[in-house]
């Protein structure tokens, strides 16, 4: 409960920074701050060695073995993160012309790669630390060290920025994340008094070679739209992708929490046998086309309205990708969820690296063509072609392995739904638009959709779908039993 209470709490947070961004910083501006944060992110990802990814999938397990040897494995990350920003550090010192007129497009801007130099730290600091308390099973500090970062960060950068311009804007960043990270860091202080001798880094480092490969290829899919925004397009596109960007991360946020609930029920079933699995997977494939399909229709219908308000006027250009982001949504509605879902627990390790590949295989292919042929439009379109692709690949896959086929029932329960509820807020919007206004159609359409599924959605899957809600939501679907034929 701690965690989803953290993760909406951070969700409304990012929003309201996100709002204050849009409205006080430059777009030039706030893309160097976002160049900044990009740097930090994926130098840790490339050179943690895959140590990060060691601490979090192995050191729970260690430490339950031997607690000093678990205690060892985190000094080695330690070590290696320290070497890792000192790199980092001498390498942006040495190369700050250089990329300054390659992310921002402005030679003078190099000392704004010098006072963003304790910022990208400051990100791999607070990486890391994430890694640590995944690896040590303390997910409440998680969340608290997340959700007061992005306090900090949010009230340190907005008021450096007013006093001081972009320098402020970077060293409020700073001192934001290194704050919270410093007060976790003391608090898990009883993890980090172990010394690793030489034999024990190179030791790590070897066992850890295995995952390095995955953490470059994950690296790569997380952060590579960024870069080719940075590196290809105009230094202020970076600014208008991030407000579509950072909506459906915190968005995506709250949407994990769902993916437990099918995770968990698969492996369960998944020890009754293969009937009960495709049983299951016939289940989850309706009630995730229920969920999915309305919430991304309806962001699509609303991609306006919502650019409008977290935006402004400035950011009316980031419209359309906010439209083929919501599109996403609706691909993992109609087909990628389930699959994705399946592949990932009960499918052979071969077949989850074939999805895997195939996935970021299409990724890197579409990506510079589309940015190339359609620039801020077709970098979010990679994306999207990339879950297309995985959710055919993943789909193929749990075919032959469950023999599960493709389920109609679903999307007639949902197709005029579905269509109502965009022409009744799109149409709504488009002829009537208000930010008074607007919410109203949004409101009736939700309406709409929710009084004709609810007549049209089968017994069985309003009893699953009410079982995997959470408690404060379950009288919704109590509530759509009276709109029901036959209800009294």
């Amino acid at each position: 409960m701690m965690v989803v209470t953290s993760r909406l709490l951070a969700m409304g947070v990012s929003l309201v920074g996100l709002y204050f961004y849009t409205r006080v910083l430059d777009k030039s501006d706030w893309a160097a701050g976002l160049v900044m944060a990009l740097i930090g992110e994926t130098a840790f990802a490339m050179l943690d060695m895959g140590l990060g990814l060691c601490l979090e999938r192995r050191l729970p397990g260690i430490l339950a073995r031997e607690h000093r040897e678990g205690l060892i494995l985190i000094g080695v990350f330690v070590v290696v993160v320290i070497a890792s920003a000192a790199v980092v550090a001498f390498g942006l010192y040495g190369w700050c012309d250089a990329l300054a007129v390659a992310l921002m497009k402005d030679p003078l801007k190099s000392g704004v790669i010098l006072w963003g130099i304790p910022f990208a730290m400051a990100v791999m600091w607070r990486s890391a630390l994430f890694c640590v308390m995944r690896g040590t099973n303390c997910f409440g500090r998680l969340s608290i060290l997340s959700l007061s970062s992005q306090i900090f960060f949010v009230a340190g950068t907005v008021g450096g920025y007013l006093l001081m311009g972009l320098k402020g804007f970077l060293i409020g960043a700073a001192i934001a994340y290194a704050l919270p990270c410093a007060y976790e860091s003391w608090k898990l202080r009883r993890y980090f008094n172990v010394v690793p001798a030489f034999r024990d880094i190179w030791r790590y480092l070897k066992y850890s070679r295995s995952m390095l490969g995955e953490r470059v290829v994950n690296a790569g899919y997380s952060f590579a739209d960024q870069w080719v925004i940075g590196l290809v397009l105009p230094a202020a596109s970076l600014a208008t992708y991030n407000v579509p960007r950072s909506f459906f991360d915190r968005f995506q946020t709250l949407l994990d929490g769902m993916w437990m609930v099918p995770t968990t029920l698969l492996s369960r079933e998944s020890a009754r046998g293969p009937d009960a699995v495709r049983a299951a997977m016939r289940r989850l494939r309706r009630v995730f086309t229920y969920l999915f399909v309305p919430i991304g229709v309806g962001l699509l219908a609303s991609s306006y309205f919502l650019v409008d308000i977290l935006g402004g006027s400035k950011y009316h250009d980031a419209v359309e990708p906010f439209a083929i982001l919501a599109l996403h949504y609706l691909v993992l509605g109609l087909a990628a969820a389930n699959a994705i879902i399946g592949i990932s627990t009960i499918a052979p390790p071969g077949d989850r690296l074939r999805s895997i590949l195939s996935k970021n295989v299409a990724y890197l292919i579409c990506l510079p063509l589309l940015a190339k042929w359609f620039e801020l439009n077709g970098v979010v379109g990679a994306k999207l072609m990339a879950t297309v692709v995985e959710a055919i690949v993943a789909a193929m896959l749990m075919r032959r392995v469950l023999q599960v086929n493709w389920e109609w029932d679903s999307l007639r329960a949902v197709a005029l739904p579905a269509a109502l509820l965009f022409v009744v807020v799109a149409g709504g919007q488009y002829y009537f638009y208000s930010r008074l206004v607007a919410p109203l159609f949004m409101a009736a359409g939700t309406a709409i959709y929710l009084y004709l599924f609810f007549r049209r959605v089968a017994e069985e899957d309003l009893l699953f779908l009410e079982h995997i809600l959470p408690d404060r939501a379950r009288p919704l679907v109590k509530l759509g039993r009276w709109c029901r034929p036959g209800a009294k």
